[in-house]
């Protein structure tokens, strides 16, 4: 399985083939689907790609995107309130 991210894009790739074991057949009927996985996911630009992490168990996959911490604004039409305010002390 390859899971990576490029630019904007998440891609997960993965191939599922049938294997034959040594183990003795003691079922009446088995099915497996084989073949192989693509996708491609176009991410918002609100992702941290650095910090992403992904991992595989029990057949599940899990993907973790944290979300690039905004940073706090502040409203310029109320600092210049305060600056004048100041300015007339």
């Amino acid at each position: 399985m390859d899971v990576s991210v490029d630019e904007d894009v998440l891609t997960i790739k993965a191939e599922n083939s049938s294997s034959s074991s040594d183990e003795p057949e003691s079922y009446l009927l088995r099915e497996r689907r084989t073949g192989s996985y693509y996708r491609a996911i176009k991410l918002p630009e609100t992702v941290d790609y650095e910090d992403a992490e992904s991992t595989f168990k029990n057949g599940i996959l899990t993907i973790k995107l944290p979300k690039i911490e905004s940073k706090k604004t502040r409203n310029i039409s109320r600092l210049d309130n305060l600056i004048n305010r100041a300015r007339r002390a």
